[in-house]
Order: structure tokens, then C-alpha cells, then sequence
């Protein structure tokens, strides 16, 4: 790479600086030495950039992002990423085994005001199969008709009593959440919505920041095998840009498994086939035609409900230009990063 490392505090701070041996050219390179500074708490972390102490942040919140907004000496940038924030129902126990349980708590949810509150200026709602708009680059337009027809999910309690009357639970039920202290904000938000149907209960379980995974891929179960959740929220960023990145990700029956990314555990046969066939086919037109169908199976099933995608956002020095791409986590490089003319 176009840096190497010169040395590293553990907990404090590492400094790279430029590899000569780097095959494109280290004479091009900018930048000397970048330094990293670890600080944990976002609240520091933004007065360090306010104060010049730093020149790159990424990832901010929206609950320090007015702090960046305030520092006349960084240009704020963002690009629609490919991450996406949803509520995923365990369909492999009760109540969430039942598809109605599920749409019946879907329709509680206003998922505007989700984006708004806890996504803020940088995200978008997101439709219910959660994929950002970043990886629908193949026929924009069949995407966006495949989408109205399909997102009928909208905060709506008589329809939350009209589908509770067809699910097994017809006086309602209750469920567990799991969440962490990095998205409490947002699942108090959601319990809210929840509990003002009258008929549901969500009861929140918060468990450290640093175990939540081992909840949701299958690694910490009850005794009989179950998981202990009845939904979590939670988000997932694809590996590559294509629409299978989040639909194979998230709902094919091979991920259903222990350390699978189908948090859910549903699974269909049928969008399965249809995945497959995408995957095989060079023909744009037919992988349209498979990935919509399969849309609409996910949409009406509902095992996961999409609730906001997030842009990446970066707060950069203005003594630097920075030109970001959707694929940041897997693309970055500071030979990338110049200083401004």
C-alpha cells in the first residue's frame, strides 16, 4: 500500500508514514505521514476536529453532527453508501413464525419519522426490503415501480387490528427486542410506536455492544437450540454494489444458519430459485426480472422491515479534497486524499 506503519500506541494513537516500495510511485503521494488518533467518545472526537487537532473523521452521528456543521474549516461530504438500517422478526419462533404477526407490527411503525429522528439530513427511508438506492443501478425505473407496488407498509393501527385478526394472536402479544446502548434511541423510538397499537407489547433487552452479533449470527442460543430474540434492530453493509449483495445476504436459506447473515431464519424455496437464476445470468433484463420477483416475495413476507439508509459522511479538513464512493470501507486509500490547491 501507499503507507506503511511507523508506529503504533495501543489505545492512543498510529502513525503511518510513505512506503517507498509502493508500486504507484510514492513521489505522487501528497502526504507524508497520517496519524490516527484513538478517540472513543464521538462528543471528544468532534471537538478535536472543531479544535484543528484532526483533519479526517468519518462516520459521524446525527447527534454530534452540528458540531462539524459548526467548524468553518471542514467541508462536510457525503455519498449514499450501502448501508442499511432495519428491524429483523426471528421467524423461527413464536410470534414472528406467523407472517401476519409480523405485518401487524410493520404497520406500527412510522418509518419517516425513524429516518428523521434518528437518521437525520443524511439518510433516506428505506423501502421494506432494506437495499439502498446505491445498488439499484440496473434499471432505475422497474426498481422504482417494483417498489410503490410493493411498500405498503405505512404507521396505520387499524390495519395492525385488521392483521392481528388473521394471525394466530388476535387479542395481540408481546416480544422481545434486543438492542445495544448504540441503538437504544432508536428502539425506544420504535417500542413507542409498538406499544400505542394497544394490542402489541415490545419489551426492550439490552445487551453490550460487543455481544449483539453473537445474538444475531446464531453463536448465543437457549439451550434448545432457539435464539433469543424475537426481533433485533440492527443494520448490514454490502460487500459490492450489486442488488444481491443485501437480497442473498439477507434472506437466502443458506444463511440461515450459525454464523449466517439470514438473521431471520426465514426461508423460501421459491426466492431461492430466483436468486440462483439472477446469479447465472448475464443478461441485465432477466437479472431484473429475477431480483424483482424475488422483491415482491420478500415484501410481502416481510421477515425483515427496512427502516432508513444511511449515507457515509465525512468531515475533511478543507487543507485536503476528497473525492468519496459508496465503497469506502472496502476501497479507501489516503493516496486518494490530496492537499487542496
Amino acid at each position: 500500500g501507499p503507507y506503511k506503519l511507523s508506529s503504533w500506541s495501543s489505545g492512543s494513537e498510529i502513525v503511518l508514514e510513505k512506503n517507498e516500495n509502493w508500486w504507484g510511485d510514492p513521489d505522487t503521494l501528497d502526504i507524508d505521514k497520517v496519524e490516527y488518533y484513538v478517540i472513543e467518545d464521538e462528543s471528544a472526537l468532534a471537538l478535536a476536529a472543531k479544535g484543528g487537532q484532526i483533519d479526517f473523521v468519518e462516520g459521524m452521528s446525527n447527534s454530534v453532527m452540528s458540531v462539524y456543521q459548526s467548524c468553518q474549516n471542514f467541508n462536510i461530504l457525503s455519498c449514499e453508501g450501502t448501508t442499511s438500517n432495519y428491524i429483523a422478526f426471528n421467524t423461527a419462533s413464536k410470534p414472528f413464525d406467523d407472517e401476519w404477526a409480523r405485518k401487524a407490527v410493520a404497520y406500527c411503525i412510522d418509518r419517516s419519522q425513524i429516518t428523521t429522528t434518528i437518521g437525520g439530513d443524511y439518510a433516506k427511508q428505506s423501502a421494506v426490503v432494506p437495499m439502498s438506492e446505491s445498488m439499484m443501478y440496473m434499471d432505475k425505473d422497474k426498481w422504482d415501480s417494483t417498489i410503490a407496488e410493493s411498500d405498503v407498509y405505512i404507521q396505520d393501527y387499524d390495519k395492525v387490528k385488521e392483521w392481528l385478526a388473521k394471525s394466530k394472536y388476535p387479542d395481540g402479544f408481546e416480544f422481545y427486542f434486543y438492542t445495544t446502548s448504540q441503538t437504544q434511541k432508536q428502539a425506544e423510538h420504535l417500542k413507542s410506536m409498538v406499544d400505542a397499537s394497544g394490542s402489541i407489547t415490545m419489551n426492550l433487552v439490552e445487551v453490550p455492544d460487543s455481544d449483539i452479533f453473537s445474538y444475531m449470527f446464531g453463536y448465543k442460543t437457549k439451550d434448545n437450540g432457539e435464539r433469543y430474540y424475537n426481533a433485533v434492530g440492527t443494520y448490514m453493509m454490502s460487500d459490492f454494489l450489486d442488488s444481491m449483495g443485501m437480497l442473498k445476504t439477507l434472506y437466502a436459506g443458506s444463511n440461515a444458519c450459525e454464523g449466517g447473515t439470514n438473521e431471520t431464519l426465514w426461508t423460501s424455496t421459491e426466492a431461492d430459485g430466483l436468486l440462483d437464476k439472477a446469479a447465472q445470468t448475464t443478461d441485465d433484463a432477466e437479472k431484473m426480472g429475477y431480483y424483482t420477483d424475488a422483491y415482491k416475495i420478500f415484501a410481502d413476507e416481510c421477515p425483515y422491515l427496512g427502516l432508513y439508509t444511511s449515507s457515509d459522511v465525512y468531515a475533511v479538513s478543507d487543507k485536503f479534497t476528497y473525492d468519496p464512493s459508496p465503497m469506502f470501507w472496502y476501497n479507501f486509500s489516503y493516496a486518494d486524499v490530496h492537499v487542496a490547491k
